[in-house]
């Protein structure tokens, strides 16, 4: 990876950090879970910050992949 593109992944870094208030703010109040193969809990607010991540990374760096702790809903725009 070139030195010159550290601040744009920087950038998007902060950026996706940010928006992650607004995802959780505009989740319900009752929330809705399930546990995982391995017994930990997964909310729907983690699924819906993964997907936003997801799709940030897949926009400003189409040919990255990206490894995911939630279950991925459309592994082909992911991967």
């Amino acid at each position: 990876m070139a030195d010159e593109s550290i601040p744009a992944l920087l950038d998007l870094a902060l950026r996706l950090a940010g928006d992650v208030q607004g995802i959780v703010a505009g989740q319900p109040a009752d929330i809705t879970w399930q546990r995982k193969p391995d017994d930990s809990i997964v909310t729907a607010t983690d699924h819906a910050i993964q997907a936003h991540y997801l799709d940030a990374i897949a926009k400003a760096y189409p040919d990255h992949a990206v490894w995911a702790e939630e279950s991925v809903q459309r592994p082909k725009a992911h991967a």
